[in-house]
């Protein structure tokens, strides 16, 4: 029998972009064979917790020699971003982007937690919907009024519990169960995964929810879904009609941070931001960087929305009723 392959493969920030890096593990097995020792690089070891294509997680590249293979996925997309990540992956990886295959994997330690959560919060999983607020780009992100405006709506009409997930920055959206900033990654997947359903936008959570095979309905405007998701029947996906979307994939690579156009105070800001990260000055990184940071939380504070993320309400009710019936449930009844 032959020896395994070394495999080491890097893909270093971020949570979302990490899971979504191990749709290719299947594909590198199986084009070896089974044959294979896969050492994942990456600062988000938390992510591929219970992994099972992965042998051993570094924060490193090892030191190479002849007969590995080094797979490197920073910047894959980000340099691309006018192509799928899942085929920049792919292309990188040199596997099919056909045969990726997505998924995530909960611990029994985290299964039982989650379920504990949610009784102790008096919430039925199999009437559960959870939710993610916002995302660490603005342009991301629809006001919380508008998710605040869905959720009085659909509880007033069906018998459901929403979920909030994500991180303390998300903002608090009334008529949820809080659950945001709760722990360890695994611990919101894993919640996820007693949810019926996800609601939310580009950001962490709807990748984990895609990786659970879960139904989601998610906000798209400067990221188009079909470049970041594989979008299934049971997803419903609201994208702006307005002719600037999408721009977050014409920007000139590497696309770290999108600028909106339409907003001029945000794209002075960001502009600023991005021409001092690029700075090889390190000390003058630092200091600006911190400096633009402050400017930004202080945007971000406001809930700016771009005109991108801004959505018809009664559109968006009728379409996602349609699409709460639908879940794989007998107990979404109207009250």
């Amino acid at each position: 029998m032959n020896s395994p392959k070394n495999i080491i493969i890097r893909r270093s920030e971020a949570i979302g972009d990490v899971l979504l890096a191990t749709s290719i593990l299947p594909s590198i097995i199986a084009k070896y064979s089974g044959q294979a020792d896969i050492t994942f690089v990456t600062n988000k070891p938390q992510v591929l917790i219970g992994n099972p294509y992965i042998k051993k997680v570094a924060s490193s590249i090892p030191q190479l020699n002849k007969d590995n293979i080094f797979i490197d996925l920073d910047l894959a997309y980000e340099l691309r971003p006018q192509i799928s990540v899942f085929e920049a992956y792919a292309n990188a990886a040199e596997v099919d982007p056909e045969s990726l295959l997505l998924t995530y994997s909960i611990t029994e330690e985290y299964r039982e937690k989650a379920s504990f959560l949610l009784a102790q919060n008096g919430v039925n999983p199999s009437k559960a919907i959870t939710i993610q607020s916002g995302s660490n780009s603005w342009v991301r992100n629809i006001k919380p009024s508008a998710f605040e405006a869905i959720i009085g709506y659909f509880k007033s009409r069906k018998d459901l519990s929403f979920v909030l997930l994500g991180s303390r920055s998300d903002p608090y959206i009334n008529g949820t169960v809080d659950l945001r900033n709760i722990g360890p990654i695994g611990l919101s997947a894993a919640i996820i995964n007693e949810s019926i359903g996800f609601i939310g936008i580009d950001s962490t959570l709807i990748h984990f929810a895609k990786a659970l095979n879960k139904p989601v309905a998610a906000f798209f405007g400067p990221t188009d879904p079909h470049l970041r998701l594989k979008i299934n029947d049971h997803d419903l996906i609201f994208i702006s009609p307005v002719p600037c979307r999408f721009c977050h994939h014409k920007i000139k690579p590497p696309a770290f941070i999108t600028l909106c156009k339409n907003d001029y105070i945000s794209l002075l800001i960001d502009s600023i931001w991005l021409s001092f990260h690029r700075s090889k000055n390190q000390f003058v990184k630092n200091f600006c960087t911190r400096v633009i940071r402050k400017l930004q939380n202080w945007r971000d504070n406001g809930r700016r929305t771009p005109i991108c993320m801004n959505f018809d309400f009664s559109s968006v009710t009728s379409k996602m009723e349609l699409w709460l019936d639908s879940l794989p449930l007998q107990n979404i009844k109207n009250h």
